[in-house]
């Protein structure tokens, strides 16, 4: 057994581009891992017993070592049923796991659509247990452990895709052996998937599929051929003769594309073809994933097929990187549930974990309207290369200089510098370009990873800031009992400001109106803080009128202003997230009414910290080309504590 420290064991989920239900008939496939994945939080103990929690599907599961010794007839395994499994395995393969552990997990996929989410769960236990009994697997033995746990244990008629990609990682061609071919990452094009909202029988799928062809191929000289050269081919059923002609078409897609992979507008072409062969052949497709795919042609894709079993589930969309937008917004508006930009991940990994001491969650997930508007004029004074910075990335990743240092890392080195020990980051779904941009800025001592913020079918923004909130803290569900302090991934707060955040467990800061070194017009929007020092918090008033503001004046006539940092018990604020109503303006749930549920959740107001200081801020295109041609000072100001 190995040393006994906590740490996470991270799977990803995949894309099949070509070969779709082709691997389980001995025929090579083309798929690609995603950076959505499964995520635990392996935790060891030594009492032998096991549990793993995954709160955002409300599901639990304990198992002792000693129970695990013994196989269990599961006619239709699960979660449950796939990590006993994996311990009976372990056990069986002499892997020492009598520790036991307690895991924390969250996954980010949509479960049962097609993305592989219960192979990335395999991987990354098989994963865990190999790190706790110190057994070195190489990621192809990993594929195999984990493809035994989740497919031979069971005799389930899956094939070993899905855990050799988790597995592996990057575009892979995987050969009936397990060997793999890897692929070039093609950059001329970017992938969605689409989440129809639309249940699937994945066994039913997978069963149907595999044994009819099964039977087909026996029967007709054990090897697939082209129709024209099979010699009994009249005497083949209408049925028949289409899932012969599926799967060849299949076959020869995937030859064709992994020969000549270059060009991602011709490949997406190709791969539509072979969706079409899924449908007509194998009868796998529904009217909702037609719909959105033509939506999605209509709005400039190249290509599009459904993943994974199909009658349901996911569909992965390839388009040009400047029609990304308008994707989305066509796929949602033909009634997809939630649509994601991805590319390529690295396979499965184990990186060390300590829990953190001050966890912050940043907001990053902003449409930045404002900073991309430029008025009637158009973008006069501003280069070509400004103005597609400007329409390309979110605030937060704007280069601040000729490095291209983005401004989001003089947040996180501030954030370091006072305390924080750990983050997440919420991006917008449609942004899978922060993380290898961002990769290199993370400053020493600091740990970061990131949640994905949908845009639900029939709207064109988020749900808002509570919502953002609210999938951060679900991404970190082995943050409770910790309090989070939240910041804005597009402004930095003064010095000092995130060490006097510090100070409350449930809390925020109340920032003097005059001191923010910001022009009055925007000033004005802020939610005006109600109360005192002395005695919490009362209410935060959003959009104030001109009465209301003079009447929160001070003493001293200063207005006080949330700058949307607080610092709240996860649990607490959890529930004040999930049930912040939508505004009726706005159409937005938002982060100070969450704020206020919050406390109430928490059975006492917030603290109030008074604070004056200067706040860099981004919100119109000037305010960066200030900033990256040195002429903002905001942020050498400092804040002060002022005295209750």
């Amino acid at each position: 057994m190995s040393e006994l420290t906590s740490f996470v064991s991270f799977a990803p989920g995949r894309v099949c581009l070509f070969g779709e239900h082709q691997d389980y008939l001995g025929l090579p496939v083309i798929a690609a891992a995603i950076p959505m994945g499964c995520r635990l939080v392996v935790e060891p103990q030594t009492n032998g017993l096991w549990t793993l929690s995954t709160p955002v599907l409300d599901f639990t599961w304990q198992c002792h070592v000693d129970d695990a010794v013994k196989a269990h007839a599961e006619p239709n395994p699960g979660p449950a049923a796939f990590l006993r499994a994996g311990l009976h395995e372990a056990i069986k393969a002499g892997w020492d796991v009598r520790s036991g552990g307690v895991v924390t997990g969250h996954v980010d996929l949509p479960v049962q659509a097609g993305l592989s989410s219960s192979s990335a769960l395999v991987v990354a236990w098989v994963q865990a247990l190999a790190r706790v009994a110190g057994v070195a697997l190489t990621p192809h033995e990993l594929a195999a452990m984990a493809h035994r746990v989740e497919v031979l244990h069971f005799g389930e008629p899956g094939g070993h895709m899905d855990h050799v990609v988790s597995a592996v990682g990057g575009t892979l061609r995987i050969h009936p052996n397990g060997s793999t071919t890897p692929l070039d990452n093609l950059k001329d094009g970017v992938w969605l998937v689409v989440d129809t909202g639309e249940p699937k029988d994945t066994r039913g799928h997978l069963t149907r599929c595999k044994t009819q062809r099964q039977q087909l191929v026996s029967a007709h000289g054990g090897a697939w051929c082209a129709p024209e050269a099979l010699p009994d081919w009249a005497g083949l059923s209408e049925a028949e003769q289409r899932l012969w002609q599926a799967t060849w078409r299949s076959k020869a897609l995937e030859e064709r594309a992994s020969a000549q992979w270059s060009s991602s507008q011709q490949l997406a072409a190709w791969m539509a073809d072979h969706h079409a062969a899924l449908r007509d052949g194998l009868s796998l497709s529904t009217s909702r994933l037609e719909a959105i795919g033509r939506a999605a042609m209509d709005a400039g894709a190249w290509g599009w097929k459904l993943v994974g079993s199909g009658g349901g589930g996911c569909a992965l969309v390839w388009c040009e990187r400047g029609k990304t937008s308008a994707v989305h917004r066509a796929v949602r508006q033909a009634g997809a549930k939630a649509s994601w930009t991805v590319g390529p991940s690295k396979g499965a990994y184990c990186q060390p974990w300590n829990q953190p001491q001050m966890p912050a969650i940043v907001l990053a997930a902003g449409r930045s309207s404002r900073m991309k508007a430029f008025g009637a004029d158009g973008p006069k004074g501003w280069t070509v290369e400004e103005v597609e910075l400007l329409q390309t990335r979110s605030k937060a990743m704007l280069p601040i200089s000729s490095e291209g240092k983005p401004f989001l890392s003089l947040l996180l080195e501030r954030l370091v510098d006072e305390g924080v020990d750990e983050v997440c980051v919420v991006l917008s779904a449609e942004d899978h370009n922060t993380p290898s941009r961002l990769s290199t800025w993370i400053p020493e001592g600091l740990s970061v990873g990131y949640a994905r913020q949908t845009v639900p079918a029939g709207r064109d923004k988020p749900m808002g800031t509570a919502d953002a909130v609210q999938r951060g803290l679900e991404a970190r569900p082995e943050w409770r009992g910790r309090s989070v302090a939240i910041f804005n991934g597009d402004n930095l707060p003064p010095k000092g400001a995130v060490t006097q955040l510090r100070t409350t467990e449930a809390g925020m800061l109340a920032f003097a109106q005059s001191h923010l070194g910001l022009p009055e017009s925007r000033t004005q929007a802020f939610a005006l803080v109600e109360g005192t020092p002395e005695a919490g918090v009362n209410a935060l008033v959003e959009k104030p009128r001109r009465e209301e503001v003079d009447k929160l004046r001070d003493d001293h006539g200063e207005v006080w202003v949330s700058m949307n940092l607080f610092r709240l018990p996860y649990a607490a604020l959890l529930k004040g997230c999930a049930a912040a109503p939508m505004h009726p303006d706005r159409c937005e749930r938002e982060l100070p009414t969450a704020a206020m549920l919050a406390a109430e959740a928490n059975g006492a107001k917030l603290q109030w910290i008074p604070c004056r200081g200067r706040f860099l801020d981004l919100t119109h295109p000037e305010d960066w080309k200030a900033l990256r041609h040195g002429k903002s000072t905001s942020n050498r100001q400092e804040s002060k504590n002022l005295p209750s």
